[in-house]
C-alpha cells in the first residue's frame, strides 16, 4: 500500500510540476519571469520527478513494454533523427556546432514529451487539469496585453517612458513588440511577445473546460489579445482553425452525427471572436479615428533600415512595419541558399551571410519552412512533414471527434502562425509543442 500511495503521490507531483512549467511559460514570457531561468529548474525537476515515477511503476508491474505503445516514441524518435542535422551535417559543411546545438536545443522538450506520456499513468486526467492552467494562464496574459493596448491607445505615452519596464519585468527587448507602429496605411498600437502564440492555443482549449456561461467572456478576452497583437500570422492561425472546426462540426452534423459535447458551444466561440474584432475596431476608431487593421492587411514597401546587411530590429518592429517585404527578401535567399545542398541541407545553426536580423542568433528566420528546407534539406524536411502529418491522422481517427478536431484545429492554429514567425524554436515555443504531444497521446483511437 505504501508504494502504491508513493506512485499516487509522485504523478500527481509530476503533472503539478508539468502544470507549472506551461503556466511560467505563458506568463513569463520569454526569459522567464520569477527569477531569470527557473523554468528551467522546473524542467529538471520534472525530468527528475517523471523518470522516477517510470522507475517506480515498471518496479511494481504498473508499467511493462505492453502499455507503452509505438506511437508514444514518435516524438523520441522524431529528436533522435535531428540529430543528424544538429552534429553530422554541419561537420561535413564545415558549419558551427555550437551554433547548430543553440539553434536545436528547444527540440530537447520531444523526449521529455515522450517521457511524460509514458510516466503519467491517468493521462486523460492530467491533460484536462493541463487544459485549466493554460486558460487561466493564458486569460492572465491576454489581460496583461490588454491593459497595455488600453494604456498606450488612449494614452499615447512615448516609448522611452514605458520599455525600461518591459525590459525589467521580461529581462530582455528582444522579441517583444509594444508600441505605436507607422505604416504608409495609417498605424496601429501593437502589444505582442513570443508567449502569446499561447492565446492561439487557449482559443481551441477553452470550449474543453470551460462552463458555457464564461466562455463567451474567456473567448472574448483572448480573441481581443489576438487581435491587439497585430501579427498576421496569428491571425491566419486563428481563423485557419476556427473554420476548420467549423466545417468539420458542419460535416458531422450533416452526416446525421450530433455535435459532441466540446463543440456543442462552438457557437459562442465564433460569436465571441467575432465580437472581440468588432470591439477592438470600434474602441480603435474612437481613439484614433482610423481603423489600425486596414494598416496592417495592406502588402508594405520595403522600407526597413539596415546597417551592413545587419536588419535593425528595434527600428523595424518599433518606426516602420516591413515585415512582408522582408520575409519575401528571406524566402528568396533561403531558396537560393539551399538550391546548393538540396537533400541534406546545411544543418541546424545555418544562416544566410550578412543577412540576419539578431546576431545572438543569426539562424533564426521568420519564414520557417524555408529555413527549416535549407537547415535539412528534402530529406529532413519530408521526415518534419510526416511527424505533424501522423499527429493529425492518428487524431482524426479517434471516435471522440470532438477532442479530435479541437485538436487538429489548435494544432494547424498553432504551426500556420509560429511558421510566418521565431515562434517555434524556442523554449515558448517547443513548451506548447509538448503540451500538444500529450494531449494527442491522451486521445483515444478506439
Amino acid at each position: 500500500m505504501s508504494a502504491l500511495n508513493g506512485c499516487v503521490s509522485l504523478e500527481k507531483a509530476t503533472v503539478f510540476l508539468l502544470g507549472l512549467l506551461v503556466a511560467d511559460t505563458i506568463i513569463g514570457g520569454q526569459i522567464g519571469l520569477v527569477f531569470r531561468g527557473e523554468r528551467h529548474l522546473i524542467l529538471a525537476i520534472l525530468l527528475i520527478a517523471g523518470g522516477g515515477l517510470i522507475v517506480y511503476r515498471w518496479r511494481y508491474a504498473e508499467i511493462s513494454s505492453a502499455h507503452i505503445q509505438n506511437r508514444y516514441f514518435w516524438p523520441l524518435s522524431f529528436f533522435l533523427l535531428s540529430l543528424i542535422w544538429m552534429l553530422l551535417v554541419p561537420t561535413f559543411t564545415a558549419g558551427d556546432i555550437s551554433l547548430a546545438l543553440r539553434d536545436a536545443q528547444s527540440l530537447i522538450m520531444l523526449p521529455v514529451a515522450t517521457l511524460l506520456i509514458i510516466a503519467i499513468s491517468d493521462l486523460e486526467s492530467a491533460v484536462k487539469r493541463l487544459f485549466m492552467v493554460v486558460v487561466i494562464a493564458a486569460v492572465c496574459l491576454a489581460l496583461f496585453q490588454m491593459s497595455f493596448w488600453f494604456w498606450l491607445e488612449f494614452m499615447s505615452i512615448p516609448t522611452d517612458e514605458y520599455y525600461p519596464i518591459l525590459e525589467s519585468v521580461f529581462n530582455t527587448s528582444r522579441s517583444i513588440f509594444v508600441g505605436w507602429q507607422y505604416a504608409p496605411g495609417g498605424g496601429y498600437v501593437r502589444v505582442v511577445w513570443v508567449s502569446s502564440i499561447w492565446l492561439v492555443i487557449a482559443i481551441f482549449v477553452a470550449p474543453l473546460v470551460v462552463d458555457r456561461k464564461w466562455l463567451f467572456l474567456v473567448e472574448l478576452i483572448l480573441g481581443m489579445a489576438v487581435y491587439v497583437s497585430y501579427t498576421r500570422g496569428i491571425w491566419l492561425g486563428v481563423v485557419a482553425g476556427v473554420l476548420f472546426c467549423t466545417i468539420a462540426n458542419y460535416l458531422r452534423l450533416a452526416f446525421g452525427k450530433h455535435s459532441s459535447a466540446p463543440l456543442k458551444n462552438w457557437g459562442v466561440v465564433i460569436v465571441a471572436l467575432v465580437f472581440a474584432v468588432i470591439s477592438i475596431s470600434t474602441l480603435d476608431y474612437a481613439a484614433r479615428g482610423q481603423y489600425g487593421f486596414l494598416s496592417r492587411v495592406v502588402d508594405f514597401s520595403s522600407s526597413s533600415s539596415s546597417e551592413n546587411g545587419h536588419l535593425n530590429g528595434a527600428e523595424a518592429s518599433l518606426v516602420i512595419d516591413a515585415s512582408t517585404s522582408e520575409r519575401r527578401v528571406q524566402a528568396g535567399l533561403l531558396v537560393e541558399k539551399w538550391s546548393d545542398r538540396p537533400w541534406m541541407g546545411w544543418g541546424y545553426g545555418a544562416y544566410i551571410q550578412n543577412h540576419f536580423s539578431d546576431d545572438l542568433a543569426p539562424y533564426s528566420y521568420e519564414m520557417l519552412p524555408f529555413a527549416l528546407l535549407m537547415k535539412t534539406g528534402v530529406v529532413g524536411f519530408t521526415i518534419y512533414l510526416v511527424f505533424w502529418a501522423s499527429l493529425v491522422v492518428y487524431a482524426l481517427k479517434s471516435s471522440r471527434s470532438g477532442y479530435s478536431i479541437l485538436f487538429t484545429g489548435g494544432l494547424s492554429a498553432f504551426l500556420l502562425a509560429s511558421h510566418t514567425n521565431p515562434f517555434l524554436f524556442n523554449f515558448v515555443g517547443m513548451s506548447a509543442v509538448m503540451f500538444f504531444l500529450v494531449w494527442w497521446a491522451s486521445i483515444k483511437n478506439d
